[in-house]
């Protein structure tokens, strides 16, 4: 629920590397960057940004936080594109404004954050088999769990030590 100028940080409030804040601005850009036909149901989206923040495992502290300030500049460096309400709080179409400014804007450090953030948004939206159809992409060939040929994986296995083997030890 938004309340005094808070985010809605329902679903987003307990990342591990973004701030419920900064989870907050980011489905908003997933909600804006992803295809017209796509799933934008509160819990997709939400599931997005989960992916998005697991993604950012093992990245740099400082990195990190860069993304941090970039959400936050995109949330209320608005006012910049003559809208007088913060990025999550804008409709659809405002929001769409807003990174289209962003994409083509004369300042690279902006036109580089539009492509950052977009790029995390479709990411996640074109991992799900769900979106697969959105494109009519049949989805990969390989599966997991996929083995291939018989005499492919017969050749592989000789290659692998025995199971009880140490790691670094001759075979």
């Amino acid at each position: 629920m938004l309340r005094l100028g808070f985010h809605d940080t329902a679903g987003v409030d307990d990342l591990e590397h973004l701030s419920a804040g900064g989870g907050s601005v980011l489905r908003s850009v997933v909600d804006t960057v992803l295809p017209p036909d796509a799933n934008r149901s509160r819990e997709k989206l939400t599931e997005h940004v989960r992916f998005i923040d697991g993604y950012l495992v093992g990245m740099d502290p400082a990195d990190l936080a860069q993304l941090g300030w970039l959400l936050f500049g995109l949330e209320h460096g608005t006012i910049l594109a003559g809208k007088l309400r913060r990025f999550t709080r804008l409709p659809p179409a405002d929001r769409a404004d807003v990174l289209q400014e962003w994409r083509t804007s004369s300042i690279g450090l902006r036109r580089l954050g539009y492509r950052s953030l977009a790029a995390l948004g479709i990411l996640a939206f074109y991992r799900d088999d769900e979106a697969f159809a959105t494109i009519g992409y049949p989805g990969p060939l390989m599966r997991e769990g996929w083995v291939g040929p018989a005499e492919a994986a017969a050749r592989y296995d000789a290659l692998l030590a025995p199971a009880d083997a140490e790691p670094g030890s001759a075979a």
